[in-house]
């Protein structure tokens, strides 16, 4: 509801961070260890690139790309400019906007063809989005690999441990936290019951004393 409300400044500070995040970029793109970061197992540029990609997306969710009208269009857009920059060699210039608008345009169209796979086959969305990250970096800290290696690689990884959380965890949870709804229903309707049934005979004692 919070952001709801201030949707503007979000999308104002969100375009601040990628003004400020181009800058860091641009200024130290051929000298990414001048940029100070925590000790982690990634270079700065990599932490660079990876904030701006988030916070384009962000920016872009922040304004409603995804409940655009023309959000369909918007995304074979996309698509086009992104195959015609890339034959020419220049998609790593405009990627981080080019590659958000991607995301969201395509993400949230209509995925009719396959929208019933999470009824039939179980929903590994969120194992997929909880795993994806962790296994691509882990790929990356260990073995050096081209981006499309490491899509070839860490989607089907990624996908086996979406389904084992979705079987092991997720399915079973959402059995306890829907049983538990049921029985809270039941009590429910058992105290309103009661309370009705109380209320009745007291209503029956008024009239039989008056």
């Amino acid at each position: 509801m919070l952001i709801m409300k201030h949707k503007k400044l979000i999308a104002t500070l969100l375009g601040v961070t990628i003004a400020g995040l181009f800058v860091l970029k641009v200024k130290y793109s051929h000298r990414a260890g001048d940029i100070w970061m925590p000790p982690l197992p990634y270079e700065g540029k990599a932490l660079v690139d990876f904030a701006l990609l988030f916070a384009t997306g962000a920016f872009l969710s922040s304004i409603g790309l995804g409940q655009n009208r023309y959000r369909h269009i918007i995304a074979v857009s996309a698509l086009a400019v992104s195959v015609v920059v890339i034959i020419a060699g220049q998609y790593s210039n405009i990627q981080f906007i080019l590659y958000p608008l991607l995301v969201i345009s395509f993400g949230s169209c209509s995925t009719f063809p396959i929208a019933g796979l999470n009824k039939s086959m179980g929903d590994f969305s969120y194992g997929i989005y909880l795993y994806g990250f962790p296994v691509q970096q882990t790929l990356l800290r260990f073995y050096k690999l081209t981006p499309l290696q490491v899509i070839a690689t860490a989607d089907p990884i990624t996908l086996v441990l979406g389904a084992l959380s979705w079987f092991l965890i997720e399915k079973k949870a959402l059995g306890i936290k829907r049983r538990h709804i049921k029985e809270s229903h039941w009590l429910l309707s058992e105290h309103l019951s009661e309370g009705q049934s109380l209320s009745n005979l007291a209503s029956s004692n008024n009239s039989f004393c008056l």
